[in-house]
């Protein structure tokens, strides 16, 4: 079985909106466990806890984060990670899918709440 990250691998997000990502793997019925790492955007071998608010739904076949509200401190490497029970499942590379998330205009989010 393969994870993969849905949609691409770079995406750009308003700040104040939801970002939504998904994680599926070819082979669902192998795998017994999936997870989100988050991670910063300089330094991506640093792992860190997910953002205050995010919730990991189970969708057919993997996983779904929503990152409500986003601001900058959302910004980062999303990493889905998928385990088979004795080993974690290889991706497309790198033995992981990721995403990199940007988050953009929260400075005139800010001046229109004012």
């Amino acid at each position: 079985p393969i994870v993969q990250i849905c949609g691409g691998e770079y995406r750009t997000v308003l700040a104040g909106t939801q970002a939504s990502l998904h994680c599926v793997v070819d082979d669902a019925s192998s795998i017994t466990d999936f997870w989100w790492e988050f991670k910063y955007l300089r330094y991506p071998d640093v792992q860190r806890p997910l953002p205050a608010g995010s919730q990991v739904i189970p969708i057919s076949g993997g996983i779904q984060l929503l990152l409500p509200g986003v601001t900058k401190e959302h910004a980062g490497v999303y990493v889905c990670v998928g385990e088979n029970g004795a080993n974690l499942v290889p991706s497309q590379r790198n033995g992981h899918a990721s995403v990199e998330l940007l988050v953009q205009g929260e400075q005139e989010q800010q001046k229109k709440e004012k």
